[in-house]
């Protein structure tokens, strides 16, 4: 949280929020949260300039918010169903659609080298920079105003976020995200007739995490070795 002597500092020395703190509904106190919540690692590789580390806090602060409002929400859901939810509104394409919304990288900086023109690249710097902001709000100000922003840019939305029962390209995309190899598929065995088998597939995390799921189709039993993977990776 932002020292006393910082919080009196900046009420002398601003006055009227930013543009993006009018468009967010949120006044930072120490403004170089704000700034560096904005920071693309292209133009501030230290970690403590950039937003990546804001962005590894406010995701964080995401899965705790959404959790808790999910669950005082759906008071007579599972927990497989509540974490499915869960995935479809924290996920980073969601994400990203939110923050287009506002148009939160036009607030970004970065070097003339990251191309935001581009659609993947301007897609992926908005979802990074809305989480970047939940953690900064969290920093600055602290779960309140970090829950205001995430229900009022976010969860209001939640009918436009997709449960996305494809679980083997969500568990691919939670490894691609993090920057490690994805998960390998293969079939350990085949049961029954030709006419109705049971394909038993297996994937394969880091070479040394099995999942197994069954299913009457390769596609199926890879479906569901994925989610038997995904919900020991979420919970």
């Amino acid at each position: 949280m932002i020292s006393i002597i910082k919080y009196l500092k900046s009420l002398f020395t601003r006055t009227k929020p930013s543009k993006i703190e009018q468009i967010i509904q949120y006044h930072f106190q120490d403004i170089s949260l704000l700034k560096t919540s904005l920071t693309h690692k292209s133009i501030a590789p230290q970690p403590d300039k950039n937003y990546e580390r804001l962005e590894f806090l406010g995701d964080a602060v995401l899965d705790h918010v959404v959790s808790e409002w999910l669950f005082n929400k759906y008071k007579y859901e599972d927990e497989g169903q509540l974490t499915q939810k869960r995935a479809a509104l924290v996920k980073k394409q969601f994400l990203a659609k939110m923050a287009t919304k506002i148009n939160l990288v036009s607030f970004a900086k970065t070097s003339s080298s990251l191309d935001i023109k581009n659609k993947k690249v301007s897609y992926n710097l908005n979802g990074n920079i809305f989480e970047s902001l939940i953690g900064a709000i969290f920093l600055d100000g602290g779960i309140k105003p970090a829950e205001a922003f995430i229900y009022n840019f976010l969860i209001i939305y939640e009918n436009e976020a997709e449960s996305n029962d494809n679980y083997k390209g969500q568990l691919i995309e939670y490894y691609q995200d993090k920057g490690i190899s994805p998960p390998k598929f293969k079939i350990k065995k085949v049961d029954g007739p030709d006419h109705d088998k049971i394909f038993s597939i297996e994937t394969i995390i880091n070479e040394n995490q099995i999942f197994i799921g069954e299913g009457k189709s390769k596609k199926e039993g890879e479906q569901n070795a994925a989610r038997n993977a995904l919900k020991n990776i979420l919970n």
